[in-house]
């Protein structure tokens, strides 16, 4: 629609003939299709100002099939475009505790029931007991929500220690998180050095 509103407006400001100016838009071809909007419509291209060979406003119209491929494969390679830095939100599962976007900026608490049928979408419930679908860019996991999902995947290995008695039983040890120290000066710490016009001063 914006789009629409912007080439009305440049059609009013570039061409002191509407009329003109409306012919030159629908005689001019489509850059996904190859066809002008004259061709879609009547068949045949408009004759205007400029010289043109009789032959090519005969009557003509596009092929159904190649029209509708070249739409296709347009709106493919938009969506190609627009989702090229996209990732996939991770998804939710029945009971997780999450809050919703009710209105711009209010976040509330609710319960997830079950996936919605739609894509991305999800029944949920709300601490007032009221039953909503919303996307998943609408609804996130609680805090400590995340955390309590990483430990249940927590990777483990196999340890075989050696009893008293000869038998070998495996156990099993976590990995444990390096702690990363930094031994980055903090603010206080840094040397800092004057600018060279404070050297004529006495300090």
């Amino acid at each position: 629609a914006e789009k629409a509103v912007s080439i009305a407006k440049n059609l009013l400001r570039k061409n002191n003939d509407v009329n003109l100016g409306l012919l030159q838009y629908r005689n001019s071809p489509i850059m996904s299709l190859g066809f002008s909007p004259a061709q879609l419509f009547f068949g045949r291209r408009l004759r205007d100002r400029l010289p043109i060979a009789a032959s090519l406003l005969e009557f003509d119209v596009p092929p159904k099939r190649l029209v509708q491929h070249k739409l296709r494969k347009s709106a493919e390679d938009s969506a190609k475009f627009y989702n090229r830095g996209t990732a996939n939100l991770q998804p939710l599962q029945g009971g997780d505790d999450v809050v919703v976007e009710q209105r711009k900026g209010l976040w509330e608490p609710a319960t997830i029931v079950t996936p919605a049928n739609q894509p991305r979408s999800y029944i949920l419930e709300t601490q007032q007991g009221e039953v909503l679908r919303r996307n998943r860019q609408q609804i996130r996991l609680k805090r400590g929500q995340d955390a309590s999902r990483a430990q249940d995947t927590q990777q483990t290995i196999p340890n075989t220690v050696m009893d008293d008695s000869g038998d070998s039983r495996g156990k099993h040890s976590t990995i444990p998180e390096e702690d990363h120290q930094t031994d980055d000066p903090r603010m206080s710490g840094r040397v800092r050095k004057p600018p060279a016009w404070m050297n004529n001063y006495v300090k």
